[in-house]
């Protein structure tokens, strides 16, 4: 492949990338025309662009629950930790099944601060 057909890909394909979806067919219609290669080279990169942007986030996503939720997979007395649910300044909220009754429950785990804390911990404190 000359550097001048490069070019002309790499254009394209840039041009495609960042344009709207719903008007990509008509854009690489019109750039191509009869030029086949240059419709399937284009179209290759933006499927390549389209998988790698999942692989990507799906990474991303498995390393920010691993890295803002580090419960997850642990057990932790007869609960074992599925994954994070969410958080905040009162702490952080895991899905967990409980495996002496088999269901599944929540589980909240207030941060170290707050343990120490005797007003914080008195919201947590069921009375009658």
């Amino acid at each position: 492949m000359t550097p001048e057909r490069w070019a002309q890909i790499e254009g394209l394909f840039h041009r495609a990338a960042e344009c709207d979806p719903k008007h990509r067919t008509a854009l690489l219609d019109a750039a191509c025309g009869c030029d086949s290669e240059l419709r399937r080279e284009v179209e290759a990169l933006l499927f390549c662009q389209a998988s790698a942007g999942d692989h990507v986030q799906a990474a991303l996503r498995a390393e920010l629950d691993t890295v803002g939720f580090p419960l997850a997979g642990e057990t932790i007395s007869h609960y074992r930790i599925l994954d994070g649910l969410g958080g905040g300044g009162m702490g952080l909220v895991y899905r967990a099944e409980d495996i002496k009754l088999g269901r599944q429950v929540a589980l909240k785990f207030l941060p170290e601060e707050s343990s120490r804390n005797p007003a914080a911990l008195a919201r947590f404190t069921f009375s009658r």
